[in-house]
């Protein structure tokens, strides 16, 4: 009967299960914590006299021990230093997402780098793409792209050279001039 309530014990009160027997090492754990602070004796509660005194590993000790800590819930309220009551789960920035604004600008530049790439002849605007990877394409060397017009590198270069002077042009460049940081 004692081990049965022990293992719906050990499944049911805390967030995440402990194995049975991780939680009958927990249990020792913590039956030792109290009789050493019922001696008054805190000093002697480290992490090796617990491992000692149980013959349990230190490493072993330190994974029980981190693993029957309190859970915060996201939902918990935090006040900040100017007194606002905030949610937990509000400060926590998520990095797999790109921020409003950066979203926004990466957008943008886009919208200005077709602009002003259709401004271009067709040929030297399909160069551009295939050598630098715009517009979704994936980037080439000269080479590749000269087979895939059938001309040779080298033309190939003469023509990104002229069209990179053509997108210089104030006419051309006024859109991406924005985005320029200084």
């Amino acid at each position: 009967i004692r081990q049965s309530i022990l293992k719906a014990l050990s499944e049911k009160t805390r967030l995440i299960r402990l194995p049975l027997n991780r939680a009958n090492q927990l249990l020792k754990i913590e039956r030792l914590k109290k009789t050493i602070a019922q001696q008054n004796d805190i000093e002697n509660l480290s992490v090796t006299k617990i491992a000692e005194a149980l013959h349990f590993k230190i490493k072993d000790v330190v994974n029980i021990i981190n693993a029957s800590k309190d859970y915060i819930s996201i939902d918990t309220p935090i006040c900040n230093s100017d007194g606002n009551e905030r949610k937990l789960y509000e400060t926590i920035e998520d990095d797999n997402y790109k921020s409003p604004e950066t979203y926004i600008i990466e957008e943008s530049l886009k919208k200005a780098i077709a602009q002003s790439l259709s401004t271009l002849p067709k040929k030297e605007r399909d160069i551009i793409s295939y050598r630098y990877g715009l517009n979704g394409k994936n980037t080439k060397s000269l080479k590749e792209i000269g087979k895939e017009f059938e001309l040779t590198k080298e033309r190939i270069r003469q023509i990104e050279k002229r069209a990179i002077q053509r997108l210089r042009h104030p006419s051309r460049s006024i859109l991406l001039r924005a985005f320029i940081i200084n």
